[in-house]
């Protein structure tokens, strides 16, 4: 007879964890969202043309709201009314919506048209560089506190007498003297 090796007990297997669902992508409200030509700022524009004032402040200003909510709810379903203009907001300080913004107004102006708006371009153009001054690269910390100051100091020029400004450069020195001690 062979000998018998003595069986090793088996260990229970462990449930397999069930397989991962593969989420959804997230929502994402970018720039491109608010330039949409189907969706974004140039509807909410064409919307807003259409809308007539009735007279009765409150009823018009009512209908305005209910205007930018329901372009909320094509836009972005998913935020909240409040949120999606915090990130409205936030977006609309980025360099390409402040090109469309200024873009948008020329076309109500009547400087351009819907067609030309809608060539992309990702920087601004010279004209719209100078309308935006605080978009232009600081010459130094120190220019820029220096025109602070003479422009303050000029204004105060014009406003306060002499005393008043003998006191609030006696002010700005003791300020000084603490800050170098």
């Amino acid at each position: 007879m062979q000998s018998q090796q003595p069986q090793q007990p088996q260990q229970p297997q462990q449930p397999q964890p069930p397989p991962k669902k593969a989420q959804k992508p997230r929502y994402k409200f970018t720039e491109e969202n608010l330039t949409n030509k189907e969706k974004g700022l140039q509807k909410l524009y064409q919307e807003c043309t259409k809308f007539q004032i009735q007279g009765n402040a409150t009823d018009d200003i009512r209908k305005l709201m209910n205007l930018c909510r329901e372009w909320h709810f094509q836009l972005a379903p998913k935020f909240e009314f409040q949120y999606f203009l915090q990130k409205c907001q936030i977006l609309g300080q980025k360099a390409p919506i402040r090109a469309f913004m200024s873009r948008i107004r020329k076309v109500h102006s009547g400087e351009m048209t819907w067609a030309e708006i809608e060539r992309p371009t990702e920087t601004f153009s010279d004209h719209e560089q100078n309308e935006n001054p605080a978009d232009q690269p600081d010459e130094g910390i120190d220019s820029s506190w220096k025109q602070l100051v003479s422009s303050v100091s000029e204004e105060r020029k014009r406003k306060h007498s002499e005393e008043e400004i003998n006191e609030d450069l006696k002010m700005a020195k003791i300020v000084e003297e603490e800050n170098y001690i």
